[in-house]
């Protein structure tokens, strides 16, 4: 009786067989991982920027203000009215090609929003749609940024990277009014104004539209009815400093006693020949 088994020439073809089955599925089997790991970078790349796009967006176009935006690697602006007298900060860091986020200068968080960025950049829009490119805070109503995001394990082909995104955000608080007061403006707010130990009162007013200095034909004027006291209107100067229009009213003139009210009528009228502010306010407290 013969024993059962393979000849050589059987696991030769055995193992031949296997060889080329492997060969063949092998390409398929690489294309597939390769696949799975380019979208799983893609994906880890886009969370990264979208983390960092979100963040800027949603803060710049929550924020009560802007601090500082003429140097393009920074973005200072307060995230709140009135509360901190520092502003928060955004920085591109180029040597170290992240985005950083802190308080002061010099006192960022040790975790990036992004990283690797290989460019960063933003443009700042008015609210005349023909205005781009603005430095003056004060009248910066618009953000538009721009960043690229690398892979640095070098897995994305070179048709992805670096990622490319941007986004707009649009600043939702106006920063058209006035401010009043019969004392000094609080210390605790960005946008103080001057007041002579001899001044009643003095009124500051604050536009996001109105070009100054304004042409020779503006008007600059804030209009008070006091109650009793009559009306009496002054003449609004523009401080470039804070990019205000203000002005104060002496004790020593009749028109400036309050008298036992402390309610008036404001009316402010600013117009640069092309943009007109017009506020009326009526029954305001100036002790508040």
């Amino acid at each position: 009786m013969k024993n059962p088994g393979f000849s050589v020439v059987e696991v030769i073809i055995i193992v031949l067989l296997i060889a080329l089955l492997a060969w063949a599925v092998f390409p398929l089997l690489s294309t597939t991982y390769s696949s799975w790991e380019t979208a799983d970078r893609r994906a880890e790349v886009i969370e990264a920027g979208r983390v960092a796009m979100t963040q800027l967006t949603r803060e710049t176009k929550k924020a009560w203000d802007i601090q500082f935006c003429s140097e393009p690697e920074f973005i200072d602006y307060y995230p709140q009215w009135a509360t901190q007298s520092t502003p928060s900060i955004y920085r591109f860091a180029s040597a170290e090609y992240e985005i950083q986020y802190g308080a002061t200068p010099g006192a960022f968080a040790s975790d990036a929003l992004a990283y690797p960025v290989d460019s960063f950049s933003y443009l700042t829009y008015a609210r005349r749609p023909a205005l781009t490119g603005i430095s003056r805070p004060r009248r910066v109503n618009a953000f538009r940024f721009n960043f690229a995001v690398s892979d640095e394990r070098r897995v994305l082909p070179d048709s992805l990277d670096p990622m490319y995104f941007r986004s707009m955000s649009h600043m939702r608080h106006s920063r058209e009014g006035y401010y009043i007061s019969k004392e000094l403006a609080s210390t605790t707010q960005y946008y103080l104004f001057d007041r002579s130990d001899g001044d009643d009162f003095c009124i500051m007013v604050y536009n996001d539209r109105i070009t100054p200095p304004p042409p020779a034909l503006a008007t600059q004027e804030v209009e008070l009815n006091w109650v009793p006291g009559g009306l009496i209107t002054l003449d609004l100067s523009y401080f470039s400093g804070g990019d205000y229009f203000a002005t104060c009213c002496g004790v020593s003139a009749a028109e400036c006693d309050i008298g036992p009210s402390n309610f008036t009528r404001v009316i402010v009228r600013l117009n640069d020949g092309s943009e007109i502010m017009l506020v009326e306010d009526d029954n305001v407290d100036v002790n508040n």
